[in-house]
């Protein structure tokens, strides 16, 4: 592997930089899905370090150091996919773009063109993460819920329902 300068580092980063900013020009629906991607990627490895993380009290209660090990070995996780994936995270677009922009590749506003849009994209793809995650949890919650209450005539009823039937009758106080 070869070592690297800085003044060679700057050079690459301005170089990847460059290409991203053309991205956004070029190809702009490519941009908001891979940076739509990156916010579900850095999602799931939240949502992983969450559950790792918490997720075993008996192994953590006795060592509690244990706990913030697992959590904080399943969060990059998330980076890792972002990376070997190619997906546009907002904070990589912040480092690569400012040197091709001082190196004078491309204008300040393309930059700010390009920040706004990925900002938006990892928005939207963590939004989506937490919304498939909330219907597929509730949906199997709720399906659970139905059949344990209801009297063995309305469990063919209860497989009918939609999820958002169920929810709706639940916040109404009917279990019909």
């Amino acid at each position: 592997m070869q070592i690297r300068t800085p003044r060679e580092i700057t050079e690459t980063a301005a170089t990847v930089g460059a290409a991203k900013a053309n991205l956004t020009v070029k190809n702009p629906s490519r941009l908001l899905l891979a940076s739509c991607l990156a916010g579900v990627y850095i999602a799931l490895g939240g949502i992983l370090s969450l559950i790792v993380g918490y997720g075993f009290p008996e192994l953590t209660e006795a060592n509690p150091a244990v706990q913030k090990l697992l959590s904080g070995c399943m969060f990059p996780i998330g980076l890792i996919l972002v990376v070997v994936l190619g997906a546009e995270l907002f904070t990589g677009n912040n480092a690569l773009l400012i040197p091709s922009y001082a190196k004078g590749s491309h204008s300040f506003g393309l930059v700010m063109r390009n920040w706004v849009m990925v900002y938006i994209g990892n928005f939207i793809g963590r939004k989506l993460h937490r919304r498939n995650c909330f219907y597929i949890y509730n949906g199997l919650c709720l399906r659970a819920y139905f059949v344990r209450t209801l009297p063995r005539s309305h469990h063919q009823h209860c497989q009918s329902k939609s999820i958002d039937d169920m929810a709706d009758s639940i916040h109404k106080g009917n279990r019909s």
